[in-house]
């Protein structure tokens, strides 16, 4: 094993990240702001790892690539902008990741490999790492899913900014999610981009002038570049909200999915069609991990590993839609949104709910 990393520089640094004892994250690195990041992206992880975890182990060199480090490894380039080599070691319980590249490269190993292999360890036990915004109510959580830039974050956001006192911050872009219904936050900074701001204007009231120009100059990179290029601005949740509590640990009460249609009201059905709601969940969900699978490529992962990785994810999440109602949230395309008339929906869905609701 110790053959597999002596190419590198040798790393003092240790952080360790615990995402209740579902699965764990090693980040090796001397360079600070690859150290920084991680810590203000999982801070609330921050601690040892609990015995026989699944963990992820990342080993982290900064570099100017002037070449490749060794022959196994593979060179990645994002959008020109990013580059960094790369190799992956899989084992039954452990992904050890050895990259080497710039500043920019940083959070897209974060976002490609990184969070691509806890999700992957965690469908091991009986957990899905599912891409989806989340809000608690009561002990209860709504999981708001979709595909990119349909309006997960608006509705949360909506919620946590004119919903009534008991709604909680519970996940912003992923959520942990068991067989039993069980859902745990995914302590991440919170993405934002100028357009959540039009929707939300009390998203913006937290914000500093040095915030609130950054969003301004990457919605401006967005817009020249034609949705090529989407810069969030990170920031901690606990900012944008300090007047909600994170709820950590929550049960299950609904799912919803959201889709645009093109008219110009809000429209909230029950999805009848279980199977047709799995597929397509399993669906945005690999979409989501495109990059992951691109990267993935050559590195021997376990046979079939991509089919049985789907097949685990699918039980994990027909088995937790079992005892939790599933509902079809459909927003205008084009109309503005009627915030008043959404927030009011949910609610009155969260009551609806609740008083049909069997105790645990």
């Amino acid at each position: 094993m110790k053959r597999c990393f002596k190419r590198l520089p040798r790393v003092k640094s240790d952080q360790t990240f615990d995402f209740h004892g579902r699965v764990g994250l090693r980040v090796q690195t001397e360079n600070s702001f690859a150290a920084d990041y991680f810590g203000a992206e999982y801070g609330p992880a921050s601690g040892p790892i609990s015995a026989k975890l699944p963990e992820v182990v990342l080993r982290w060199t900064a570099s100017g690539l002037p070449r490749r480090p060794g022959a196994s490894y593979r060179l990645k380039i994002h959008k020109g902008l990013a580059r960094w080599y790369y190799r992956i070691h899989f084992g039954t319980e452990t992904i050890r990741i050895e990259a080497t590249g710039n500043k920019m490269a940083v959070p897209m190993v974060h976002h490609m490999l990184v969070h691509g292999c806890l999700r992957y360890l965690c469908s091991w036990h009986d957990t899905l790492l599912i891409h989806a915004a989340a809000v608690a109510h009561g002990g209860r959580s709504l999981i708001l899913a979709g595909s990119g830039g349909v309006g997960k974050t608006t509705v949360s956001s909506l919620m946590l900014d004119q919903g009534g006192p008991n709604w909680e911050l519970h996940a912003d872009d992923y959520v942990f999610l068991t067989s039993k219904g069980h859902t745990y936050s995914y302590p991440s900074r919170a993405h934002l981009y100028l357009s959540l701001l039009r929707e939300v204007p009390g998203a913006a009231s937290p914000l500093g002038t040095r915030q609130r120009a950054h969003l301004a100059l990457f919605g401006l990179v967005r817009q020249i570049s034609g949705e090529r290029i989407k810069w969030p601005l990170r920031v901690e949740p606990s900012l944008l909200w300090p007047h909600r509590s994170t709820a950590e640990h929550a049960r299950m009460q609904a799912l919803l999915l959201l889709d645009r249609h093109e008219e110009n009201e809000i429209r909230l059905e029950r999805i009848e069609d279980f199977e047709r709601l799995v597929d397509q969940l399993i669906e945005v969900n690999f979409k989501e991990a495109r990059h992951t699978v691109e990267l993935f490529a050559g590195f021997d992962p376990p046979l079939d590993y991509l089919e049985q990785w789907e097949a685990r994810e699918r039980e994990t999440l027909r088995r937790a839609l079992q005892n939790a109602p599933a509902y079809r949230l459909m927003l205008p395309r084009t109309a503005r949104l009627d915030r008043n008339k959404l927030v009011s929906e949910i609610q009155q869905l969260v009551t609806v709910e609740n008083d049909g609701r069997v105790s645990d």
